[in-house]
Protein backbone atom coordinates (compact mmCIF):
# COMPACT_ATOMS: atom_id res chain seq x y z
CA UNK A 1 0.00 0.00 0.00
CA UNK A 2 3.13 2.15 0.97
CA UNK A 3 4.78 1.62 -2.57
CA UNK A 4 1.25 2.82 -4.31
CA UNK A 5 1.04 5.84 -2.29
CA UNK A 6 4.93 6.65 -2.67
CA UNK A 7 4.18 6.14 -6.95
CA UNK A 8 1.48 8.05 -6.65
CA UNK A 9 3.04 11.36 -5.01
CA UNK A 10 6.02 10.40 -7.95
CA UNK A 11 3.75 10.73 -10.44
CA UNK A 12 1.60 14.07 -9.74
CA UNK A 13 4.29 15.44 -8.24
CA UNK A 14 5.91 15.03 -11.57
CA UNK A 15 3.13 16.32 -13.69
CA UNK A 16 3.10 19.31 -11.25
CA UNK A 17 6.70 20.22 -12.13
CA UNK A 18 6.47 19.47 -15.73
CA UNK A 19 3.60 21.89 -16.03
CA UNK A 20 5.30 25.00 -14.29
CA UNK A 21 8.48 24.51 -16.11
CA UNK A 22 6.52 24.42 -19.61
CA UNK A 23 4.19 27.30 -18.79
CA UNK A 24 7.79 29.30 -18.00
CA UNK A 25 8.94 28.82 -21.82
CA UNK A 26 11.70 26.10 -20.75
CA UNK A 27 11.93 22.23 -21.31
CA UNK A 28 10.73 20.12 -18.31
CA UNK A 29 12.80 17.08 -19.15
CA UNK A 30 15.37 17.32 -16.56
CA UNK A 31 13.02 18.59 -14.01
CA UNK A 32 11.20 15.53 -14.21
CA UNK A 33 13.58 13.32 -14.41
CA UNK A 34 15.25 14.65 -11.25
CA UNK A 35 11.82 14.58 -9.56
CA UNK A 36 11.53 10.78 -10.93
CA UNK A 37 15.05 10.04 -9.72
CA UNK A 38 14.70 11.36 -6.38
CA UNK A 39 11.46 9.86 -5.83
CA UNK A 40 12.56 6.46 -6.81
CA UNK A 41 16.01 6.87 -5.16
CA UNK A 42 14.79 7.51 -1.86
CA UNK A 43 11.73 5.07 -2.10
CA UNK A 44 12.84 1.72 -3.22
CA UNK A 45 16.95 2.24 -3.66
CA UNK A 46 17.59 3.93 -0.01
CA UNK A 47 15.48 1.11 1.53
CA UNK A 48 16.50 -1.60 -0.61
CA UNK A 49 19.88 -0.75 0.53
CA UNK A 50 19.27 -0.60 4.04
CA UNK A 51 17.68 -3.98 3.99
CA UNK A 52 20.41 -6.03 2.25
CA UNK A 53 23.21 -4.22 4.67
CA UNK A 54 20.95 -5.48 7.94
CA UNK A 55 20.21 -8.51 5.94
CA UNK A 56 23.95 -9.73 5.53
CA UNK A 57 24.71 -8.61 8.78
CA UNK A 58 22.12 -10.89 10.32
CA UNK A 59 23.22 -13.52 8.17
CA UNK A 60 26.79 -13.21 9.13
CA UNK A 61 25.66 -13.30 12.63
CA UNK A 62 24.41 -17.09 12.16
CA UNK A 63 20.73 -16.07 11.81
CA UNK A 64 18.35 -17.86 9.12
CA UNK A 65 16.07 -16.42 7.02
CA UNK A 66 12.90 -16.91 8.65
CA UNK A 67 14.64 -14.92 11.74
CA UNK A 68 15.38 -12.48 10.31
CA UNK A 69 12.69 -11.15 8.73
CA UNK A 70 10.59 -11.87 12.00
CA UNK A 71 13.46 -9.15 13.39
CA UNK A 72 12.83 -6.77 9.99
CA UNK A 73 9.16 -6.75 9.80
CA UNK A 74 8.43 -4.06 12.25
CA UNK A 75 11.87 -1.68 11.39
CA UNK A 76 11.28 -1.99 7.64
CA UNK A 77 7.44 -0.22 7.73
CA UNK A 78 9.13 2.50 9.78
CA UNK A 79 12.25 2.74 7.16
CA UNK A 80 9.72 2.87 4.36
CA UNK A 81 8.06 5.28 6.21
CA UNK A 82 10.73 7.55 6.66
CA UNK A 83 12.20 7.11 3.49
CA UNK A 84 8.83 8.45 1.47
CA UNK A 85 8.87 11.37 3.80
CA UNK A 86 12.21 11.93 2.44
CA UNK A 87 11.44 11.52 -0.97
CA UNK A 88 8.50 13.92 -0.45
CA UNK A 89 10.87 16.66 0.81
CA UNK A 90 13.41 15.95 -1.79
CA UNK A 91 10.80 16.41 -4.79
CA UNK A 92 9.21 19.70 -3.09
CA UNK A 93 12.97 20.93 -2.89
CA UNK A 94 13.38 20.50 -7.01
CA UNK A 95 9.15 21.46 -7.17
CA UNK A 96 10.56 25.08 -5.88
CA UNK A 97 12.95 25.39 -7.86
CA UNK A 98 10.62 24.44 -11.45
CA UNK A 99 8.71 27.75 -8.83
CA UNK A 100 11.95 29.74 -8.66
CA UNK A 101 12.77 29.36 -12.10
CA UNK A 102 9.21 29.73 -13.29
CA UNK A 103 8.81 33.28 -11.94
CA UNK A 104 12.64 34.53 -13.02
CA UNK A 105 12.47 35.77 -16.57
CA UNK A 106 14.85 34.95 -18.79
CA UNK A 107 18.46 37.24 -18.85
CA UNK A 108 18.34 39.49 -21.51
CA UNK A 109 21.28 40.44 -23.02
CA UNK A 110 22.17 43.90 -23.99
CA UNK A 111 22.23 44.96 -27.58
CA UNK A 112 25.27 45.07 -29.55
CA UNK A 113 26.80 47.96 -29.91
CA UNK A 114 26.37 49.30 -33.56
CA UNK A 115 29.11 48.61 -36.22
CA UNK A 116 31.81 51.23 -36.83
CA UNK A 117 31.46 53.80 -39.94
CA UNK A 118 33.99 53.76 -42.84
CA UNK A 119 34.06 56.63 -44.27
CA UNK A 120 37.59 56.75 -45.87
CA UNK A 121 39.08 58.64 -43.79
CA UNK A 122 40.55 56.13 -41.82
CA UNK A 123 43.87 55.80 -44.24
Amino acid sequence: MLAIFGLALIVIISAVTRGMVKDSGRKPGRWVLAVIAIGLGFQYVVPITIGAIVGIVFAAQGKNAQQIIAILSGPAIVVNIICIFLSVIGMMLVLRGAIVLSTKQPAELPSPPPPPKFDGSDY
